[in-house]
């Protein structure tokens, strides 16, 4: 609980990649490297409530919220939110989960998952990011094709207004 924190406005997440879907320890195995498996993780948010003066727990989200319903390790890696877009890493699964904001329900909703459209790996969602209609997404152990070195890479996307998604731009390296 807590490996990845964000706060905007009167909005907050909080990530813990390494809780299972009852908020529970599930028996998760540590690697040699360190990592654990067998979990999905969660995302928490909470909204200031001006009248009690306190932050409340609005929505607990999970990778299965998506809509092709799958899960894996280590959602909620990284995160990162503005006032209608929320962006979740999922390094394991090398993808941004996207959400938007259902302002009438307090709630977000699924919207899209991001992953470069010919490259798998790489642990896409270690970092991520959103500014005004950018996304940028950091796959530190992306491999340079040939030389083995693994050197990462952001990936860029961009909402397109027209399509209501967000589009893939770039990979800097």
């Amino acid at each position: 609980f807590g490996r990845t924190t964000t706060c905007y406005g009167k909005k907050i997440i909080v990530a813990a990649p390494y809780i299972n879907l009852t908020g529970t320890d599930d028996g998760r195995v540590y690697t040699d490297t360190g990592s654990a498996e067998n979990v999905n993780g969660q995302v928490y948010y909470y909204n200031y409530d001006e009248t009690t003066d306190k932050w409340v727990l609005k929505q607990t989200i999970h990778d299965n919220d998506s809509a092709d319903g799958s899960s894996g390790n280590s959602f909620g890696w990284s995160a990162s939110l503005n006032d209608h877009w929320l962006v979740i890493g999922h390094r394991n699964d090398s993808e941004l989960v996207v959400f938007s904001y259902d302002e009438s329900n307090d709630q977000w909703i699924f919207k899209q998952k991001l992953t470069h459209p010919t490259e798998t790996g790489g642990q896409l969602g270690w970092s991520c990011d959103i500014h005004g209609s950018n996304i940028v997404g950091g796959a530190w152990f992306y491999t340079t094709a040939g030389d083995g070195n693994r050197g990462g890479a952001t990936y860029i996307w961009s909402y397109d207004e027209a399509t209501e998604l967000w589009v893939y731009r770039n990979k800097l390296v």
